[in-house]
């Protein structure tokens, strides 16, 4: 009899690829040789069934057409993965153009949402968050711009056939000196069960937020934080 392994869902961000030879060596020895360790993470971890959301910037290009072998490489590595947007991500122009050149098994999202059986995904970029140092009056404006993105998102979630939604997003929409933002208030009031981000490094990574709040799940996953190995993400 043929056994149906089960999906299982990971997550992992800021992959910071390159084709062209950019490394991330000068952010310290845990990024030496990253690409590599990181490939090798992922092939020993995910399953092909596997879905894997990826958090943002993902390669350093500056243009589409130069994305695509970063892209390609991942597209290679077991599981279907989900994008999203990262601050970093030049290359990524507009959702369409996106998904019109990514390999099979992945998909762009970017103010909708995608799902598979119970489960739903929506993402959005996300920003910095009001009472972070230097937060100015363009930081407000592109603020609430996300947060009503992800808005748009989440009204998009058929809740007739979910039962399960997972927010994606770049930037954290708390941190352990911000509790509380427009983008928590929105994912209680969906019921979102679990909140994945990335972006923070170096020092910043003790602000960040790793646990439940309100009844969510927050998943901090930039993959310096990962030692380069996607999590896995219990529902």
């Amino acid at each position: 009899m043929e056994v149906r392994l089960i999906m299982r869902l990971f997550a992992i961000g800021d992959l910071h690829l390159s084709s062209q030879g950019k490394t991330m060596d000068i952010f310290g020895a845990q990024w030496e040789d990253h690409q590599n360790r990181l490939f090798e993470k992922w092939r020993q971890t995910v399953r092909p069934e596997d879905i894997v959301l990826v958090a943002g910037d993902t390669s350093w290009a500056l243009k589409l057409e130069e994305a695509v072998p970063d892209l390609e490489r991942i597209g290679k590595l077991p599981g279907t993965k989900i994008l999203i947007r990262g601050n970093h991500d030049y290359w990524w122009s507009s959702r369409r153009k996106v998904n019109a050149i990514l390999p099979d098994g992945m998909v762009a999202l970017n103010v909708n949402v995608w799902t598979r059986d119970d489960l739903a995904v929506v993402g959005t970029r996300g920003w910095s968050l009001p009472g972070t140092p230097r937060f100015d009056e363009n930081d407000q404006r592109l603020y609430l711009r996300e947060v009503n993105r992800l808005r748009l998102a989440l009204e998009q979630v058929p809740l007739n056939d979910v039962r399960k939604i997972v927010a994606l997003l770049h930037y954290p929409p708390l941190t352990k000196t911000i509790p509380c933002s427009g983008f928590t208030e929105l994912l209680e009031s969906y019921h979102v069960a679990a909140c994945v981000y990335a972006h923070l490094h170096g020092k910043d990574q003790r602000l960040a937020f790793e646990g439940t709040h309100n009844g969510i799940a927050f998943v901090f996953v930039a993959c310096d934080h990962l030692d380069f190995r996607p999590v896995r993400i219990d529902l």
